[in-house]
């Protein structure tokens, strides 16, 4: 039997939940929780607790249900699975950060018995969501260089020097390295060779 545990502040909500999972075989609501501090109480408490629901913006706080899911992944083994209204990328990364393993929108609430079981067995379906989202990033990055930029960015992947690029496309050594100065500065990286490890490590050609 999976224990559940929801954290909701929609008292509605949390009772059509609480009912809805009641008809699962193979898992039973064991606590409940309303607020961020209740929550983070239930995470130290006594019941033991498999997978923990938690709504990502209670009190109209969306800081406080990220808040609570750190503190499960801290202070317990329970995973967490995010539930919420909005379809934002960046609640997406902080809900990983936060230790969560699963990000849902209520909408999709028939989803939920199956993200249960999957959270149980110990599958992490944000991870490669992260992934994919930094793949995007990374394409963003990518296509908003200048065409001097791909260029010397597709050379230092063939193995060229500076200098040799410098010969190539026929350019003084400020002017490369001015070029490659925007490049580390737009893909948010140490040096050349850090962005060429980054894309090749993404299959970015």
């Amino acid at each position: 039997m999976i224990r559940v545990a929801i954290v909701e502040d929609d008292p509605v909500w949390l009772a059509l939940m609480t009912d809805y999972l009641s008809r699962e075989q193979d898992m039973k609501v064991v606590a409940t929780a309303d607020s961020k501090d209740s929550a983070m109480i239930l995470a130290e408490g006594p019941v033991n607790v498999d997978v923990v629901l938690m709504d990502i913006n209670l009190s109209g706080n969306l800081c406080d249900g990220i808040v609570a899911a750190l503190h499960f992944f801290e202070k317990s083994s329970a995973k967490v699975i995010m539930l919420t209204a909005y379809n934002e990328k960046q609640l997406v990364t902080n809900a990983i950060t936060a230790g969560a393993c699963n990000y849902i929108q209520k909408d999709n609430y028939r989803e939920i018995p199956s993200a249960i079981r999957l959270a149980h067995q110990g599958s992490n379906p944000l991870e490669s969501m992260l992934e994919d989202y930094r793949m995007l990033r990374e394409l963003e990055i990518v296509k908003d260089l200048s065409p001097s930029e791909r260029e010397i960015l597709s050379l230092a992947k063939d193995g060229l020097t500076r200098v040799q690029m410098e010969e190539t496309l026929h350019k003084s050594e400020n002017t490369i390295k001015t070029q490659v100065k925007s490049i580390i500065s737009k893909m948010q990286v140490k040096s050349l060779k850090e962005a060429v490890n980054r894309l090749r490590f993404r299959g970015i050609h």
